[in-house]
């Protein structure tokens, strides 16, 4: 967490350095962009999250959208593409697609390869039921968050779900409460908290190993560290192999779309960018 607010701290100054940038010209996102929502690589050195990660792997210990068995899809953040969504700033763009170039290579020389080993010898169902699990122990952020931005039917949504797939879910590797409570649930996390109280984005980031964000995008990450169960889980080893498990898991599901966005896109960098400010702005509104 520590890491977090140095390197938000050395954003700041470099942005106060930063001369305004005029607002570019608008480009029209790829398509296959804005179904990629959030499929940056990155890398864990614990660390959404929900929604980590390598495509977009929250900070340490902050909990991952993992994909369930009924809602793969919107764990990927695959949504038709919406025009309405805002511009924010990338004052910071040099360093920024720095990132994303460093980000990128590690994607393709450690993290696919790891990620593509673990999908083969762990069959699909059995990351389905891991992703689920995960889900369920996220419960305490999703409910907390829902309750702080006036959702209380969404409070007594996630609160039904979470009973129903901890008694008939075997501990939440089913999502039994999809079938019995014919309901899905958006996820709810501290950055969406932050946007609805009007806290604007700040302006765009992408970090070393971490991934897309915003400034106020860090901050949430934050938050929802100190309401996932697993960061109080005792034992650092145990925490870290928790934590590593649960974005492995998750960046199984991704790979794919990742490479997907990089073959159709003319600039990755900004569809990436374009898709991630998009699927934010989509949770925000549901």
């Amino acid at each position: 967490m520590k890491t977090f607010f140095i390197i938000v701290s050395l954003l700041s100054l470099l942005v106060g350095c930063a001369s305004r940038k005029a607002e570019k010209e608008e480009t029209k996102p790829a398509s296959v962009a804005a179904t990629v929502a959030t499929t940056e690589p990155s890398i864990i050195t614990t660390a959404e999250t929900k929604t980590a990660e390598l495509a977009t792997t929250p900070p340490i210990n902050t909990p991952v959208k993992s994909a369930d068995s009924a809602s793969v899809e919107e764990s990927l953040g695959l949504y038709e593409e919406d025009k309405t969504a805002p511009k924010v700033n990338d004052p910071l763009e040099s360093f920024n697609r720095a990132m994303f170039t460093i980000n990128d290579a590690l994607f393709l020389n450690f993290i696919k390869p790891v990620g593509s080993a673990y999908s083969t010898v762990v069959p699909e169902p059995v990351r389905k039921s891991i992703g689920n699990a995960y889900r369920n122990i996220g419960y305490p952020g999703r409910v907390v968050n829902s309750a702080l931005q006036g959702k209380v039917n969404k409070v007594g949504y996630e609160t039904e779900a979470f009973i129903v797939n901890t008694v008939f879910g075997v501990g939440g590797l089913f999502a039994a409460s999809d079938k019995m409570l014919d309901r899905k649930l958006s996820p709810e996390d501290t950055n969406q908290t932050l946007a609805v109280w009007g806290i604007d984005d700040g302006f765009y980031l992408c970090l070393p190993l971490l991934g897309p964000t915003t400034l106020r995008g860090v901050f949430g990450q934050v938050g929802d560290s100190a309401l996932y169960p697993i960061t109080y889980v005792d034992g650092d080893v145990l925490r870290m192999v928790l934590s590593g498990e649960e974005r492995l898991n998750a960046i199984s599901f991704r790979i794919k779309d990742y490479d997907a966005l990089k073959e159709s896109s003319v600039d990755p960098y900004s569809a990436l960018k374009d898709a991630y400010i998009q699927n934010t702005e989509k949770m925000i509104k549901e």
